[in-house]
């Protein structure tokens, strides 16, 4: 387990040099446990802008540890990013196909997406 973790370290901290070398940004979905410890322990602390969570009761909170804001999903149009990270192993197609249908007609368009069980765009 302790590799694991290990290893998903090194690949978030090099998915997101990655991102700030190409001048990317990028916005985290799902403010669960999950969430929030990959979010406080890995290099995403510095590079996520926010966290998109649907849940009413989590939004206008900020994330503990890493203190990132909790923002509705209506926030992205208005503070587009390039790359939306999936933080909620259990629901990656839900959000995904949420995020292409919530975001196509939307001004700031859809952002790449991934998820932390691979960091492959898409």
């Amino acid at each position: 387990l302790e590799r694991n973790y290990h290893e998903m370290r090194a690949r978030i901290r090099d998915y997101t040099d990655r991102l700030r070398e190409e001048g990317r940004s990028i916005a985290m979905w799902g403010a669960s446990h999950q969430g929030f410890t990959i979010a406080a322990t890995t290099a995403l602390r510095d590079h996520v802008r926010y966290i998109i969570d649907s849940a009413d009761f989590k939004q206008g909170r900020f994330s503990p540890a890493s203190h990132l804001p909790i923002v509705a999903p209506d926030w992205y149009p208005a503070h587009p990013v390039d790359v939306i990270l999936i933080a909620a192993p259990g629901y990656i197609r839900e959000i995904e196909a949420s995020i292409r249908e919530r975001y196509a007609g939307s001004s700031a368009g859809v952002p790449k997406i991934c998820d932390l069980l691979d960091l492959t765009e898409r």
